[in-house]
């Protein structure tokens, strides 16, 4: 084991220590043995318990997890997931647009209130596409209608869930009457969740070390497979790699960045867009 390694380790071990508190749920016996062994590691480490401090209370603040739904979905079930996610402020990502699946990243009890959530949208969208679904179509136009009706009911489901999430942040009234607490109180709580999201990618301190580790190893190969070579093999490298800058360069000033997605559109979007309205977002919101 690196020496990086073995400070990584023991810092996370040292910040666990420190969390075991009494405001924590342990003893005070529980907490006394806990802080010596920990001053113990950073003593015999040479380790600043100052600056284990902020490493503990970053390690309890990672609250987010993920969950992970592989299967294939549709562009409406997409849409319903993206709702229930605005709903309880946990972040949706897919895979090929849903095609290899998708998964969401929030705390624990708010993943499994948007999950319940999105299939609820789900059957909801399929109710209200068998109540309008016109009489006489042919197998064709009935195809285009369902995919359309049920990807713009999806869609309005999703304007209304961004635009409630919106108002609760910014109105008293629509926020005292969902949560019971003003707007501000709303938008501090999901800045909170919002950040908890972002966390979760951050890595640990032992994988920070690790990560340096092989950066330092990757320069040490590299310097010494370039001074293996001869001067002419190192001039005629830099050029190819200039070039290569060059035209990675040109290449990435003519992409126009990522396409927009946009829902399948036709005969049955009108009526999916009017029935949209109707979808109730959570029970106790109407």
């Amino acid at each position: 084991m690196s020496n990086l390694e073995e400070i990584a380790k023991a810092k996370a071990k040292i910040a666990k220590l420190m969390n075991m508190t009494v405001e924590n749920g342990c003893s005070e016996d529980e907490q006394e043995t806990a802080m010596a062994m920990a001053a113990g590691i950073a003593t015999r480490l040479g380790i600043e318990l100052s600056t284990i401090q902020a490493a503990g209370a970053e390690t309890t603040k990672r609250k987010a997890t993920r969950k992970v739904f592989n299967q294939v979905w549709k562009d409406h079930q997409v849409m319903a997931f993206q709702a229930a996610g605005k709903l309880y402020g946990c972040d949706v990502y897919t895979y090929s647009g849903g095609k290899g699946g998708c998964y969401f990243i929030g705390r624990e009890e708010n993943i499994e209130l948007a999950e319940t959530t999105a299939f609820w949208l789900m059957r909801q969208v399929e109710l209200l596409y068998k109540q309008h679904l016109p009489r006489g179509l042919s197998q064709s136009t009935r195809a285009q209608y369902r995919k359309t009706f049920k990807a713009a009911c999806a869609y309005r489901v999703l304007q209304r869930a961004q635009e409630l999430m919106f108002e609760m942040r910014t109105k008293d009234n629509v926020a005292q009457e969902a949560t019971g607490s003003t707007a501000l109180v709303v938008q501090d709580y999901f800045k909170t969740l919002a950040q908890e999201n972002a966390d979760y990618y951050k890595p640990t301190p032992e994988q920070e070390a690790r990560y340096e580790q092989l950066r330092i190893e990757r320069e040490q190969r590299e310097v010494a497979r370039r001074n293996a070579m001869t001067q002419a093999e190192r001039d005629a490298e830099d050029k190819e790699l200039e070039r290569q800058r060059k035209k990675d360069a040109r290449a990435a000033a003519r992409r126009k960045g990522p396409r927009q997605k946009t829902i399948p559109w036709g005969v049955g979007s009108s009526a999916g867009l009017a029935a949209g309205d109707r979808v109730q977002l959570r029970k106790e919101i109407r």
